[in-house]
């Protein structure tokens, strides 16, 4: 468990690093176009990697899809998603 914990950690520090970066420099319009993979982009909303699948896959949350079949959230939208389940205060059924 505390593996786990170290881990989130680590990627909500880097995930800190790079928006740093891009706002301090003209690169804030690339932040938004960029994507993650369906397991750090749970980790980032703060929901379970199936729950983000189910959602994507009922057409909750936009996302693509690579030649692999992986599925990919643009940041813009894992923002988005983050903010709506915040104000509804982490009830993320009513989505």
């Amino acid at each position: 468990m505390l593996k786990n914990t170290v881990q989130r950690t680590s990627f909500r520090n880097i995930i800190n690093i790079i928006y740093e970066k891009a706002y301090w420099t003209e690169g804030a319009e690339e932040m938004e176009d960029m994507v993650m993979s369906a397991r750090k982009a749970a980790l980032f909303v703060g929901v379970h990697v199936m729950t983000l699948r189910d959602w994507a896959d009922r057409g909750r949350v936009p996302h693509e899809v690579n030649h692999r079949g992986w599925r990919l959230f643009k940041i813009s939208d894992l923002e988005r998603l983050k903010r709506d389940l915040e104000a509804k205060k982490g009830n993320a059924r009513q989505i």
